[in-house]
């Protein structure tokens, strides 16, 4: 008989819901498994990351000019930010910052941060220390006796200080060079002028600032455009209403002629 009775096709069922069950208890057994040994491993992670924010002092004895911690809108010699005398009431700010309209003669962040600072005096020649923490950090400056002290304050990461004995200025660049590594050899069209500003509005506006150019004989080797050339601030990318046709223009850029007819080169291009 291929028909089951009621009583066989209900202990079917009831098998089919145990089996089902038991894979359901099975599958949530292994996410707890899985979610407390993910928890494990971030706790055994924070006994070996800080948590929360780190400090330190550096004193240059001998020091009463200390230069670095870039960039900022102020004096290549670090002012005072406590203490009699200070200049700034806030400590400098270390944190990348896209600023429009930036205070001037300020220590709020701009567009870098290098937490390397450089002390020098007759007396001791010229030190440095590089503070390797890539998380926020404020810099206090006070003079102290002799020299002069900084505070450094970060949000997180570790106490990782590198000193740098010098004791010449070229001394400290190498020391710090080769920590970070050395900067390639920039290309040669890099050391010529560079026009740019925020921004050109469309192809007529390049072309007329380039012409100018042309006009008062003025030689210049890159002219940058700002991200308002884009569509819709999408890099690699061209607005197509603004800029039909930036093939045609770049190529208009790039060749130069005289009056008659010879090619001009800024003195930075590699003749052929």
């Amino acid at each position: 008989d291929d028909h089951l009775d009621d009583k066989e096709f209900e202990k079917i069922q009831g098998a089919r819901a145990a089996a089902k069950k038991d894979r359901v208890d099975e599958e949530e057994s292994r996410r707890l498994l899985n979610r407390r040994n993910k928890h494990k491993r971030h706790a055994e992670d924070d006994e070996h990351e800080p948590s929360t924010s780190v400090g330190l002092d550096l004193r240059f004895p001998f020091a009463r000019h200390l230069f670095g911690i870039p960039e900022h809108a102020s004096s290549h010699v670090l002012r005072p930010t406590r203490g009699d005398g200070a200049h700034y009431n806030d400590p400098y700010r270390l944190y990348n910052l896209d600023v429009f309209e930036y205070e001037l003669d300020s220590p709020m962040a701009l567009y870098g941060s290098v937490p390397l600072i450089v002390a020098h005096s007759a007396a001791s020649g010229t030190v440095g220390a590089y503070v390797h923490n890539p998380t926020e950090t404020f810099v206090d400056v006070w003079s102290q006796g002799a020299g002069t002290s900084t505070r450094w304050m970060s949000e997180g990461g570790a106490l990782d200080i590198f000193l740098l004995p010098g004791p010449e200025a070229h001394a400290v660049s190498a020391q710090y060079g080769a920590i970070t590594g050395l900067p390639s050899l920039p290309p040669m069209f890099a050391l010529g002028y560079h026009q740019c500003r925020w921004n050109y509005r469309d192809e007529r506006d390049v072309n007329t600032v380039h012409d100018t150019f042309e006009s008062l004989d003025y030689p210049y080797d890159v002219l940058w455009l700002d991200i308002e050339h884009t569509d819709g601030k999408r890099y690699f990318t061209w607005d197509k209403h603004l800029f039909p046709d930036p093939e045609r223009m770049q190529k208009k850029i790039g060749t130069r002629w005289t009056q008659d007819g010879h090619h001009r080169r800024s003195p930075y291009q590699k003749r052929q």
